[in-house]
């Protein structure tokens, strides 16, 4: 199934984006992140490494002792799989650095815990990275998280009309605009929809009373060890209301997609795949 950011086609002719104001923010300060990926590796390489690891966990030995152990083996094949070839190479260069199958879970455990707290279900304290030098970079990233966001009621209203008042996976149209309009027309499929964040709003969202919890900078340095690019765009947690971070959305595809059921397979460009992933 495939999905496309839909056009300014909505039944409002009248209605146009909103514009970029002229005078554009300053820019975001860099993100305190220090990479670790060999810049030097040839593809050739890369590409034996990632072989070399398929094949290290097929002989994974499934302990009932280690927690979420039977689905490890999907897990790491699942994540070397999605990431971006950066996030990739970051994942493999972890692997590689943990021998034996309990350097594999060690892996596996950071980034399934940091997974589920990001989630919409409680789960426990984020695993430490195997990695030390990942333990500096999340210290570094907490020290800059000074205050916590808040809920954006613009968000959805501005994400709507860019949008063009539609879910951008199903192209059903926004039922609030529907029966705002007056409009009669079941062809459009009027849906409830709402404003979906793409990094989530828990990563920039803690008790405004109290400093950020250590397992706040701990998956933020996750995302940013998976999604190199936030990093060369500066994006941080004050980022995540900005509309570029946002997509409208009918109310079960972001319910799916805030349990990490559904995920986007970039094609070319605005084109994405949907791929909708199993329960664990």
């Amino acid at each position: 199934m495939a999905s496309k950011r839909p056009r300014s086609d909505s039944p409002e002719a009248s209605f146009s984006r909103p514009r970029r104001k002229v005078t554009e923010p300053d820019p975001s300060p860099p993100v305190p992140y220090e990479d670790s990926i060999q810049t030097d590796m040839s593809e050739s390489t890369r590409a034996a490494n990632l072989t070399a690891v398929l094949n290290r966990i097929d002989r994974y030995i499934i302990s009932a002792e280690r927690p979420h152990d039977e689905i490890l083996q999907v897990s790491l094949r699942n994540f070397l799989e999605m990431l971006p070839p950066d996030g990739c190479a970051e994942l493999l260069k972890d692997i590689d650095s943990k021998p034996g199958d309990e350097g594999l879970y060690e892996v596996f455990s950071n980034l399934y815990t940091r997974c589920r707290m990001m989630s919409r279900s409680k789960s426990p304290s984020i695993t430490l990275s195997p990695n030390p030098k990942r333990g500096d970079n999340a210290e570094a990233l907490s020290a800059k998280m000074d205050k916590p966001i808040s809920r954006d009621r613009k968000f959805k209203t501005a994400l709507l009309a860019r949008d063009g008042y539609k879910c951008a996976v199903t192209g059903h149209f926004d039922q609030g605009r529907y029966e705002e309009l007056g409009l009669d027309s079941p062809d459009l499929n009027p849906t409830d929809t709402q404003g979906a964040h793409i990094i989530p709003f828990s990563y920039g969202f803690w008790n405004s009373s109290q400093s950020p919890p250590p397992d706040m900078a701990t998956a933020s340095e996750v995302l940013y060890r998976c999604f190199p690019a936030l990093r060369r765009l500066r994006f941080n947690w004050e980022d995540i209301n900005n509309l570029e971070n946002g997509i409208t959305m009918a109310e079960w595809i972001h319910s799916r997609f805030g349990k990490f059921r559904l995920a986007f397979n970039a094609t070319v460009s605005y084109l994405y795949l949907l791929k909708q992933v199993a329960r664990y």
